[in-house]
């Protein structure tokens, strides 16, 4: 298993096995205290505005303590080690890590050319269960689970917000923030980004886009895909597994398997060999020594790389059978007239909105890219 250059928060690499995770004692206290206050009822800003009055230092504090990243960050200020945010709660919060399991395949390149990260939608994503040892238990992490869907989303005028946890800054990933400016003439309701909204123009751009016409957008997407559902379901199946198929790296997946399935045949047979000639004597047990520790070591290596591709292979099926679960979903909503949270959580995963760009003639025109639940992008 690999992970990235740190360990998840509230973990360390095994000093054996950097392939191998083991619970950060002194940062996983931090971790079991963050879900104790969801259990008792604390949502994520409540937690931040506890953390930081209890003067608990974030992870990138502690990775630079450690290993000196984010040198200039915490340079600057010293005040800025207890600085967490509602985003990195949310991350901890719904992170699987620590209830022992690992989620891979969150994110691909955008084609072969263009080595950009994109993220996948979570119906792509690949999960291996039991891979360490967990810092919560499975049934404090799905209560919480339960507790931060069920939990009603309203702003600070008690308005009930539909759109929360939904909206999301194309290119920096965070949350778009709503914003109620009341005047004289009527008042205005909007998104633009939190992390501009919190860090500036340094860290990302405004990202603004107007409440009623994102809601007039959505609901057009959402009356075009029930329509088509209504006219010919059978079709509109039909394109939308073919689209995925299209899109997906099964086909490449399904090589690179069948390429280690095949070198890991070929090192039973070197090993078999060299087994061979070691007791005929026809190589030095040094030599021998040597090769058949390289042989293994490739060997658990392609052991858990077939472990990978082989999940990434059958996530075919499961992807097929979400389209389906994705079209039985949007038939109950037929023809909607209007927004309901309900239907939004049911059907869409997240809405990516993009900065708008002026044409030269002056107009402005938005990119707003809607990701349905199990199924990706298709408009």
């Amino acid at each position: 298993m690999s992970f990235c250059t740190y360990a998840p928060f509230g973990y360390k690499k095994d000093p054996s096995d950097h392939t191998k995770l083991i619970i950060d004692k002194e940062t996983a206290p931090i971790i079991r205290h963050i879900f104790d206050l969801a259990l008792q009822g604390y949502g994520t800003e409540k937690i931040v505005k506890t953390l930081i009055a209890e003067q608990i230092p974030t992870p990138s504090w502690f990775n630079y303590s450690r290993y000196g990243t984010f040198a200039q960050f915490y340079r600057e200020s010293e005040d800025r080690k207890c600085m967490w945010t509602h985003a990195q709660m949310q991350f901890i919060l719904k992170n699987e890590v620590y209830i022992g399991n690992m989620v891979h395949n969150k994110q691909s390149t955008i084609s072969f050319k263009n080595k950009k990260k994109k993220r996948k939608e979570a119906f792509e994503w690949i999960k291996v269960e039991n891979t360490h040892e967990p810092i919560i238990s499975r049934e404090d992490f799905y209560k919480v689970q339960e507790m931060i869907k069920s939990r009603r989303k309203t702003t600070g005028s008690g308005e009930q917000q539909m759109f929360a946890g939904l909206i999301k800054c194309a290119d920096c990933g965070f949350s778009l923030k709503y914003s109620l400016v009341k005047k004289k003439k009527g008042s205005r309701r909007y998104f633009c980004c939190s992390t501009y909204s919190q860090y500036g123009k340094e860290s990302c751009s405004f990202h603004y886009i107007n409440y009623d016409n994102l809601y007039g957008y959505v609901l057009s997407r959402l009356q075009h895909w029930s329509k088509l559902c209504e006219a010919d379901e059978h079709e509109m199946l039909k394109y939308l597994i073919k689209d995925g198929e299209k899109n997906s790296a099964d086909s490449y997946a399904e090589r690179e398997l069948k390429k280690a399935q095949k070198r890991l045949k070929e090192l039973d047979g070197l090993l078999a060999k060299l087994y061979e000639d070691r007791l005929s004597e026809k190589i030095t047990e040094r030599n021998f020594d040597s090769l058949c520790a390289k042989f293994q070591t490739e060997q658990e290596q392609l052991d858990k790389r077939i472990i990978e591709l082989t999940a990434e292979v059958n996530a075919k099926s499961d992807r097929q059978q979400n389209i389906r679960n994705w079209v039985e979903t949007i038939k109950k909503c037929s023809d909607p007239k209007e927004l309901t949270a309900e239907m939004l959580n049911a059907l869409i995963e997240r809405i990516a909105v993009h900065e708008a760009e002026t044409l030269e003639n002056g107009e402005k025109r938005q990119k707003v890219d809607i990701y349905y639940r199990f199924i990706g992008k298709i408009d």
